[in-house]
């Protein structure tokens, strides 16, 4: 089940633009994410934000039983990070998405 969420991820990322990935232009959003959202609105803006930096953002929503809250990997070239909403808590989405940046910064991911 985890492999097929993953594969909706990664179908998803192919479909979706995004500039040359910068490593240190990614520093600032994921310095200033923690701010960010403290307005719920501001959630929208976020898959545009990282596309700016070469990140692309995708949200898939969890699968019956499945036990993932996101993942990072890179599809073509760009870091992608999966997020499923499991648990359907905002904080705990915003938890996953700055632990899924963490592999990205620290390049655990070979891009």
């Amino acid at each position: 089940m985890q492999h097929s969420w993953a594969a909706c991820v990664r179908t998803v990322a192919k479909a979706l633009d995004a500039a040359e990935f910068s490593h240190d232009a990614l520093l600032n959003p994921a310095k200033t994410l923690s701010n960010r959202v403290r307005e719920p609105q501001s959630i929208a803006e976020f898959q545009d934000m990282f596309a700016v930096v070469g990140v692309k953002l995708v949200y898939i929503d969890s699968f019956p039983g499945g036990k993932l809250d996101g993942c990072a990997m890179v599809v073509d070239g760009h870091p992608v990070i999966g997020l499923s909403g499991r648990g359907k808590r905002l904080d705990k989405v915003f938890f996953t998405l700055l632990h899924e940046i963490a592999p990205i910064l620290l390049v655990h991911l070979v891009i």
